[in-house]
């Protein structure tokens, strides 16, 4: 895990982050969440610290989901059971849909497949996995459009990639590796 220190950009903003990755052999081990981790997340929460939960195995994802009461991030590879969409819509867990400008029609079907497995889009964000071409208008446009073609509404886009032709890389929802 990786928070942040003093003086750190948190205090502009209001909150911090903690980055769980991998078993730290306190808070995570054996791809668990320990007793300490469940406190830990309790505290966080209480101090207003926001959690981002990077490529969980499934128990992991479920013990947070279980664990968190306030929404997190979640990026990278992950599976949700029927139980885990539920918890993760019920308590608004922000998901990370891989968006790759030199793959747009499958950026399209991820992005779309995770809508209709949440059953809307406003629980998702894109995770820009490559800057080439992430500024090209033709890109954008068959992204926005292929989105459109396959029902999403304005709402929906704005919801998952912030919503305009501007530059992805400002302003918007997408988050960059």
């Amino acid at each position: 895990h990786r928070g942040e220190g003093e003086g750190a950009p948190h205090e502009a903003v209001g909150f911090g982050r903690v980055e769980f990755s991998s078993d730290d052999g306190g808070w995570v081990v054996n791809g668990r969440l320990t007793d300490a981790g469940n406190s830990a997340i309790k505290t966080m929460e209480a101090n207003n610290i926001a959690i981002h939960l990077v490529n969980p195995a499934d128990d992991l994802l479920g013990d947070f989901l279980s664990a968190a009461e306030r929404p997190f991030l979640v990026v990278g590879t992950y599976n949700l059971s029927d139980s885990a969409k539920t918890l993760a819509v019920t308590k608004k867990v922000v998901l990370s849909v891989d968006f790759d400008p030199n793959d747009v029609e499958g950026s399209i079907q991820k992005a779309d497949q995770a809508k209709k497995l949440l059953g809307a889009a406003t629980n998702l964000v894109a995770f820009v996995k490559s800057t080439d071409k992430i500024n090209d208008l033709d890109t954008k446009r068959a992204f926005y459009f292929g989105l459109i073609k396959k029902g999403w509404t304005a709402n929906d886009i704005s919801a998952f990639v912030g919503g305009s032709l501007r530059p992805f890389g400002g302003g918007g929802q997408f988050i960059q590796r």
